[in-house]
C-alpha cells in the first residue's frame, strides 16, 4: 500500500480531557472507510497516536457522553451508525438508527445525519429532513437501549429510496426541499436548539421554529453557554446571540462573510472558527478580528474549536493545533498527523495512468474549444505603481462560467494569485463540493465536482469534471468588480429591489430585506438569485447566484 493511501481528512474531533483527543477521519483515497484516531501525548509520550480502521463507515461526528458515572465515547456515521464505548473499549456496542441514512439497506429515505451531542443526561443526533433522535438507555445496562425519534411532527416526510449512486439523479433527489439540521446543543433536555437551514427549539415537550433576524442563510454551529446566552453561527459571517424566550439579535458585521463552523469561549474571549481561519469577536465593533496563532505557516484550516481545562484546540480537516493558557510563552503548538504530509510541505498529486491522462487531455481540449475563460482570469500580474497587481475581475464574465462543467479545476488554479483558499463545505455531498473565498474581493465561489466517483485528491486533479455552481458577492461599499451584472442589474442604484423585480418578475420569497427569485433560463436551466439589501435605501448588500439544474451556462437574457 502506498503511503499516500493512508492520508486522512479529520471530519470531527472531541476532547476526552485537555490532552486526550478523539478524532474521526475519512481515508482520502478510499470511499466508505473511516478511521478512529486518538492523540494522547501525556499517556503515551513515546507513541501518542493510535488508529483503528472501520470499514463501511462515513464518519461525521463524535462526542463524550457522561452517563451512569462513566464517560462514553460516541462516534456517528452519516448513515446513522453509532458506536458507543467506555474507557478501554468496555462496554462497547454499535447501533443503527432505524430511519436514518441514504444508501444503507433498509434506509427509510430521511437522509444523512450530521451531529451527535450529549445534552444534559441525554444523547442526541440531528440531520437532514429535520431528523432528531434521542438515545434511550436500558434500565439495567446503559448500552442495552435504542435510538428513538424525538422530532415528532417537525420531521419531514421521507424522500423515498435514493438513486443507487451519486450523480445527477442523486443530486435531484437530494434537492427535494430538504431542511438540514447541522448541529444540536442545549443546557438541558428541556432546552435544546437545532440549527441548519432552519432553527428550532425544544422545551422538553414540543419543537417550535425560531425566526432568526436573517433568513435564507444556513447555520452550521450552535454554542449554548447558559439558558440566556446562546450563540448561532453560519454562512456569510452571520452570528446571532439570544435565546428562544427573548429572541435573537444579529451581532455580526456587514463586512464579515466567512462561513462560521465553530465557537468557543476561551481566555475571556469568543473564538470563532471559519473557512478563512480563526477569529475573535470584538463586542465593541461587532466585528470578527483575525487571530494570529504565530504558527509557521499559519493555521491552514479551522473547522471546530473546543476548550477544556485551560487548553484550546483547533480541529481542522488537515491541521491540528492547541493553545495552553498556562504556557508562559503563550504559544500555539501544531500537532502533525503521522499519516498526512506535514503542514507546509507540498503534496504530490497521484500519478495518472496513460489512458486516463489522454482522456483528460481530450476532455480539456474539447472544453477549451467551446469555452474561453474571461481575460481577467488568464492575464498575468502587471506592474502598476511599482506593485504587481491584476486587472479588475469582470463579474459578468465570471457569472457566465456558472454551470460550465470543466472550468472548476482551472478556476481553482488560476485564482491562487488572488488569495483563493479552497475549503471543504459541510453539505450533503461533502466530499465533492468546495468553496473558494477571496476576502479582498468580497467574493465566494462554490465548486461542484460532477465527474465519476473517486477520492477528493483524485478529483482535484480532474479539472474537466468541475463546474462553478454558485457565486456569492458582498456588495457593500466600493466593490472592485467591473462589467455588467446578471440581467443588467445595476447595484450602484438605490432601487435595487425594483430593478430585480423588473428583470425577473415577482420574487418567489420575500421577507424584510431578503428576497429570492427562481429563474427559468434557456434550455430549462433553473437558477436561484438571492438578494440581501441594506436598510439604507435598500441598496444591494449581498447577492448569491446558485444553479439548480444541469450545469448549463448563464443566459443574460433570462
Amino acid at each position: 500500500m502506498n503511503k499516500n493511501d493512508l492520508h486522512r481528512t479529520m471530519q470531527s474531533a472531541v476532547l476526552v480531557d485537555q490532552m486526550f483527543v478523539l478524532i474521526v477521519e475519512s481515508l482520502d483515497n478510499f470511499d466508505h472507510s473511516g478511521v478512529v484516531s486518538t492523540f494522547t501525548p501525556l499517556l503515551k509520550p513515546a507513541a501518542p497516536w493510535t488508529t483503528q480502521l472501520i470499514e463501511n463507515w462515513d464518519m461525521c461526528s463524535a462526542c463524550i457522553w457522561h452517563f451512569d458515572n462513566m464517560d462514553f465515547r460516541c462516534i456517528l456515521s452519516e448513515e446513522g451508525q453509532v458506536n458507543i464505548y467506555g474507557p478501554g473499549g468496555k462496554p462497547d456496542r454499535t447501533f443503527q438508527i432505524p430511519d436514518a441514512g441514504v444508501f444503507r439497506p433498509g434506509a427509510a429515505g430521511y437522509g444523512y445525519v450530521n451531529r451527535i451531542r450529549a445534552i444534559g443526561q441525554g444523547l442526541y443526533v440531528c440531520g437532514a429532513n429535520r431528523q432528531v433522535y434521542r438515545y434511550q438507555p436500558g434500565e439495567r445496562n446503559p448500552l442495552s437501549g435504542q435510538f428513538v425519534d424525538v422530532a415528532g411532527a417537525m420531521r419531514q416526510p421521507p424522500l423515498g429510496k435514493a438513486p443507487s449512486q451519486q450523480g445527477p439523479e442523486f443530486s435531484a433527489w437530494a434537492d427535494k426541499d430538504i431542511v438540514m439540521f447541522n448541529d444540536i446543543a442545549g443546557t438541558s433536555e428541556q432546552d435544546i436548539y437545532a440549527v441548519g437551514d432552519q432553527t428550532a427549539h425544544f422545551d422538553g415537550q414540543v419543537w417550535r421554529p425560531i425566526a432568526l433576524p436573517v433568513i435564507n442563510e444556513t447555520m452550521h454551529v450552535v454554542k449554548v453557554f447558559d439558558a440566556q446566552r446562546v450563540l448561532i453561527g453560519g454562512s456569510n459571517g452571520y452570528l446571532f446571540m439570544g435565546n428562544a424566550r427573548e429572541g435573537f439579535r444579529n451581532i455580526s458585521h456587514l463586512d464579515d462573510n466567512a462561513t462560521i463552523t465553530g465557537l468557543e469561549w476561551f481566555d475571556d474571549r469568543l473564538f470563532v472558527a471559519t473557512d478563512k481561519g480563526i477569529f475573535t469577536y470584538e463586542p465593541q465593533s461587532q466585528r470578527l478580528q483575525r487571530f494570529a496563532t504565530g504558527l509557521e505557516p499559519e493555521l491552514q484550516d479551522a473547522h471546530l474549536l473546543e476548550a477544556k481545562d485551560g487548553v484550546l484546540w483547533s480541529f481542522g480537516y488537515k491541521d491540528l493545533a492547541y493553545w495552553d493558557s498556562a504556557d508562559g510563552n503563550r504559544l500555539w503548538v501544531r500537532v502533525h498527523h503521522p499519516d498526512n504530509a506535514r503542514i507546509g510541505q507540498a503534496q504530490a498529486r497521484p500519478a495518472a495512468s496513460t489512458v486516463a491522462l489522454a482522456q483528460q487531455q481530450t476532455e480539456n481540449a474539447a472544453q477549451a474549444s467551446v469555452l474561453a475563460l474571461p481575460a481577467w482570469l488568464e492575464q498575468t500580474p502587471k506592474a502598476q505603481g511599482g506593485a504587481a497587481t491584476r486587472g479588475l475581475p469582470d463579474i459578468a464574465a465570471l457569472l457566465a462560467l456558472v454551470g460550465h462543467s470543466g472550468v472548476g479545476g482551472r478556476i481553482l488554479d488560476l485564482l491562487q494569485p488572488y488569495g483563493a483558499q479552497p475549503a471543504e463545505l459541510l453539505q450533503i455531498n461533502r466530499k465533492q463540493r468546495y468553496s473558494v473565498s477571496l476576502p479582498k474581493l468580497g467574493l465566494t465561489l462554490v465548486m461542484q465536482y460532477k465527474g465519476p466517483k473517486q477520492s477528493q485528491e483524485q478529483a482535484i486533479g480532474q479539472p474537466a469534471h468541475w463546474a462553478l455552481a454558485e457565486i456569492a458577492l458582498l456588495a457593500v461599499g466600493n466593490w472592485p468588480w467591473s462589467g455588467p451584472w446578471p440581467g443588467g442589474l445595476d447595484p450602484s442604484q438605490p432601487a435595487i429591489l425594483e430593478q430585480a423585480r423588473g428583470i425577473w418578475g415577482h420574487e418567489t420569497t420575500s421577507q424584510g430585506l431578503h428576497t429570492s427569485f427562481f429563474v427559468d433560463g434557456s434550455y430549462g436551466a433553473q437558477w436561484v438569485i438571492e438578494l440581501e439589501l441594506t436598510p439604507q435605501l435598500q441598496r444591494l448588500k449581498h447577492l448569491k447566484v446558485m444553479h439548480l439544474g444541469e450545469y448549463l451556462p448563464w443566459q443574460a437574457s433570462v
